[in-house]
């Protein structure tokens, strides 16, 4: 077969979503892009295109989105309007990115404190049922960080689970 695939058969959502993941790492902490192409099943060539693409491609997404909600609302949007709406955008991409990034930088720094909790965390869910095995290997780190109060929260006293 030549030419394109099919867009049930193209698998550019899933390389976009995994740039998008891949971009929103830490430099240090993430794999190279030949790596990920490796993890993907792809070339590294086809990766370096939607990543140079990939501003253009969310920035078109995002106002889809925002067209169809107008379009249900019968509301008319102006360019100016879809200005506001993508800077409006970039703002929050940008918050986000700096709390990752003191995230990943608090994470680095208290690793011993994380370990313990993480111990405390497994003796706490019976590692003998299935269903412990199973919450502890769905949630992980990510899920246990989300039970620990934020670093920066100056109310409570002592580390505790919710």
């Amino acid at each position: 077969m030549r030419g394109r695939k099919p867009k049930q058969q193209s698998r550019s959502a899933e390389f976009r979503e995994s740039l998008i993941e891949w971009k929103q790492t830490s430099e240090s902490s993430r794999p190279s892009l030949r790596a990920l192409a490796c993890q993907l099943g792809t070339s590294h060539q086809l990766l370096s295109y939607y990543l140079s693409v990939l501003q253009e491609w969310r920035q078109e997404r995002d106002l889809e989105r925002l067209r169809t909600q107008a379009k249900t609302k019968n509301l008319t949007l102006t360019p100016d309007v879809e200005k506001r709406y993508l800077a409006w955008l970039r703002r929050i991409e940008e918050r986000q990115a700096r709390a990752a990034a003191k995230a990943a930088k608090w994470t680095s720094r208290h690793a011993a404190l994380l370990d313990r909790l993480k111990g405390l965390l497994i003796l706490r869910v019976s590692s003998s049922s299935k269903q412990g095995e199973e919450i502890i290997c769905q949630y992980g780190f990510v899920g246990f960080l989300r039970v620990m109060p934020s670093p920066l929260d100056t109310k409570r006293d002592s580390w505790q689970l919710r």
